[in-house]
């Protein structure tokens, strides 16, 4: 212990005489570390950290697949929950959840309550228990039940100041009293569930449509079952369900998953290994940039290390004193990486407001994660560099020290390095490179209507006050009719979900004059409420008809607008042809009835931006919703926000209203995760880059400083400094060219991880490979030029005097 402290000691006042050396060394180390535990914080999460339930990795959660419609995570309904409740073996319990609403009021202004209606045996499945009160009760999930109420503890906590006596009061849900029985455990604030205002039972109506599929589903396996056997039993009943419910479950499949691939996305997985490759491509590159810095300064001690030999040092002693100068490089760009981690957390959970970013922390897991990386990674670039430079012989060294020598035999390990250190940075250049243009065609795609200057305000009747559609109808016409005199709109609008944002919920078709189909064959769309006005608000083109009219009333024949997605799918023919044709959708506002096509609107994209799904639009005024959007267009729509609040207050204080927000806000916010991924990889690449031209200045400065000797001779003996630039120059090519193509190699196989990443960009986009050649060819030459310059401003006569 007191030699490794001599050593420690020794090791920092040799470090503070070399001030540059220590400060470039402990930044790239930095660097290095703080980028891969800002992954490995994600890998923390989704990965390592135990979920607050109750030996999770016993849970089993359904859900239903549809190839046909590209549905791989559907929800269940209810109906259907119950008969795989009522069927299933395999588990001790299965629960159902869904996220919706309440409206409390009595509290002054109105407001919208995020809810999680669940089923009485949710919480209790789940392991989850309150810290004031209690949960639900057998029985209190039934129709007609008394109405109960858990709290979030952030609802608790923001809203009634954490007051323990919040137990046993009530306040008023939808219109009816709710008795608070609890307050729940604020470990199960995570992710999504983080939003959660209130937690309320789930009332089980059997009744529901059995194609109104709402519900997540969740069991805890039996003792003993396994995952496949539950997967196999909710297959089965899946297929039975299928086989007596053939309108409304044809095509549906059931899966039964583990937690950790319920809580992921389907692509969680592919970006983290993603990710981890490409901090561990940044490691690997910092740790050769290192180790070429050690080679380097390795030669320049050479004198040091012979005499401390001479005196007797063994070359253990001599390789420990060498590690354990990095060893204190290691530690202190250890803490300042995560440092580094910190800030980049605390930047992406600012730029995103995705609930998970509030969830990726450093917590001891990471942070030790981080301390055995500053233990490892000195190791890794200074063991070679420490054994080479201590087994020089001993009276050679002594002799090299007294007339100079070029070190040729290092001349090659700092070659590799430095065209590893190329190879790698191009491969993140590409992986870049395609995601920065995925991010610009994001940008640059249409979506099929103007979301410039367009508020939107989410607003919701409630039920109790709105009962019948003459009354909502009554509401959205003075809503409407309000909002379009206020000064500074030009159009207001109302329609069922925000274009690209919301997905409509979809309804299987009955198309007249088309022959039947198989069940599992049968045409489906999207089905969407709108105002005569919307089409104008939202700036969609008709195509061919008309839009809505006054006369299309609740006791006239019921019309629909559809989209062209709609018309090429299934009437594959012009849209003028188009209007006047009938069909009769299975699901949403207008269910069962026969629709007259009057107009064909264009196509919205999907939320993913990957096309366009069949659509139709059915009027307001004949299937008025309780939930809906306003949309007001106007110039300088941000500034409406507070006139557009007071107009709905106007029309009706008791109907509560999300705060406005542009059509640009929300879709910021909803491509905030992926222009942060984006981002990551994009800073990745650059950190690469700069590692590698900065690996590479440094092997050719080194080289042009040992080889004064033969420059000065040659200058002196006629040589041009062309002939001298291009001996450099033709050096520094080589090793590009090698780093080139082995980094296309590499790069090609890379980019074929990102396909499920990329918009409108091949994974073999040219003009990423070409662009990514010429950045790394251009950095290469920048790099190169001054140690060019300085072998061509060799002085002979001061060359050959310091022999």
């Amino acid at each position: 212990m007191r030699t490794i402290l001599q050593d420690l000691r020794y090791g920092l006042r040799t470090l503070l005489k070399q001030r540059s050396y220590a400060a470039v060394s402990i930044l790239i180390v930095a660097m290095a570390i703080g980028a891969n535990t800002v992954i490995f914080s994600f890998a923390n999460v989704f990965l390592l950290r135990p979920l607050p339930i109750e030996k999770s990795d016993g849970m089993a959660w359904i859900w239903y697949v549809n190839a046909r419609r590209n549905v791989d995570r559907s929800a269940l309904s209810l109906a259907d929950y119950l008969d795989f409740r009522s069927a299933q073996t395999t588990c001790e319990s299965l629960a159902a959840f869904t996220r919706g609403s309440h409206i409390l009021t009595g509290q002054g202004e109105a407001r919208r309550l995020t809810a999680m209606r669940v089923s009485a045996n949710l919480l209790g499945t789940w392991g989850v228990g309150p810290v004031l009160g209690r949960t639900f009760v057998d029985g209190e999930d039934r129709l007609g039940a008394e109405r109960v109420v858990v709290l979030s503890h952030r609802y608790w906590i923001a809203n009634l100041s954490a007051d323990p006596s919040v137990v046993g009061r009530r306040i008023t849900l939808d219109g009816s009293p709710a008795t608070i029985v609890g307050v729940l455990s604020p470990d199960i604030e995570i992710g999504n569930i983080s939003e959660i205002d209130v937690w309320t039972p789930l009332a089980i109506d059997p009744s529901l449509p059995r194609d109104e599929r709402s519900v997540r589903v969740v069991g805890r396996r039996k003792p003993g079952v396994t995952l496949a056997a539950v997967d196999a039993e909710v297959a089965a009943i899946a297929r039975r369900l299928e086989a007596d419910h053939p309108l409304t479950n044809a095509g549906w499949s059931g899966r039964a998953v583990s937690t950790t691939i319920a809580i992921t996305g389907p692509q969680t997985y592919s970006i983290l290994a993603l990710l981890g490759l490409t901090v561990g491509f940044i490691l690997i590159i910092a740790c050769a940039n290192l180790a070429n810095l050690m080679l380097v300064r390795g030669s320049a001690r050479r004198m040091e290390i012979a005499v401390r030999a001479a005196l007797g040092a063994g070359r253990l002693r001599i390789v420990r004193q060498l590690l354990s100068e990095s060893m204190l490089i290691g530690a202190v760009g250890g803490a300042a990486g995560v440092a580094l981690a910190y800030a980049a957390l605390w930047g992406m959970r600012a730029a995103s407001s995705e609930p998970v970013y509030r969830w990726v922390t450093l917590d001891v897991r990471v942070l030790g994660f981080a301390a055995v990386l500053s233990l490892l990674t000195p190791l890794l670039f200074s063991a070679v560099p420490a054994l080479q430079s201590s087994r020089r012989d001993l009276n050679e060294a002594l002799r090299s020290g007294i007339r100079g020598s070029d070190d040729s035999g290092t001349h090659w390990g700092r070659a590799v390095l430095v065209v590893s250190q190329l190879t790698l940075a191009l491969a993140l250049l590409i992986v870049s490179g395609l995601t920065v243009r995925t991010m610009i065609a994001m940008a640059r795609a249409p979506l099929g209507f103007d979301t410039h200057d367009l508020l939107t305000a989410r607003v919701e009747l409630p039920a109790w006050k709105y009962r019948d559609e003459t009354m909502r109808r009554r509401f959205w016409d003075e809503l409407l009719a309000t909002t379009s005199v206020v000064p500074g709109v030009a159009v207001a609008g109302v329609v069922s979900q925000v274009p690209v944002v919301d997905a409509a919920p979809p309804a299987t078709l009955e198309i007249e004059g088309r022959p039947a189909a198989r069940e599992e064959d049968r045409p489906w769309a999207g089905a969407t409420t709108a105002s005569p006005t919307f089409f104008k608000a939202a700036a969609i083109p008709l195509l061919a008809g008309r839009s809505f009219s006054d006369s299309d009333v609740a006791d006239s024949t019921s019309v629909a607008i559809v989209n062209d997605e709609m018309v090429r799918r299934y009437w594959q023919t012009s849209s003028d042809n188009v209007v006047g044709a009938r069909f009769r959708p299975s699901a949403g506002a207008a269910a069962g009835r026969w629709l007259t096509v009057v107009g064909v609107s264009a196509s919205v994209k999907r939320s993913d931006l990957r096309g366009s799904d069949p659509e139709f639009y059915v009027p307001l005024s004949q299937h008025a919703e309780r939930l809906a959007v306003l949309l007001v267009r106007g110039g300088g729509a941000a500034n409406l926000t507070s006139v557009v609040r007071q107009t709905i207050r106007a029309v009706d204080v008791d109907v509560p209203m999300d705060p406005p927000r542009t059509v640009e806000q929300i879709l910021e916010e909803e491509v905030s995760s992926t222009r942060v991924l984006i981002s990551m990889f994009l800073s990745f690449g650059v950190l690469a880059l700069v590692m590698a031209a900065a690996g590479l200045y440094g092997v050719m400065s080194y080289l042009v400083s040992r080889r004064v000797k033969e420059f000065g001779i040659r200058i002196a003996l006629g040589a041009a400094p062309a002939q001298i630039r291009s001996m450099v120059g033709m050096h520094t090519a080589r090793l590009v060219t090698l780093g080139v193509v082995l980094g296309l190699l590499i790069g090609g196989v890379l980019s074929r991880l990102t396909t499920s990443l990329l918009y409108e960009v091949s994974p073999f986009d040219p003009v990423t490979f070409v662009g990514g050649t010429a950045v790394l060819t251009g950095v290469a030459a920048i790099a190169s030029i001054w140690p060019v310059r300085r072998a061509t401003r060799v002085d002979p006569i001061t060359a050959l005097r310091s022999e």
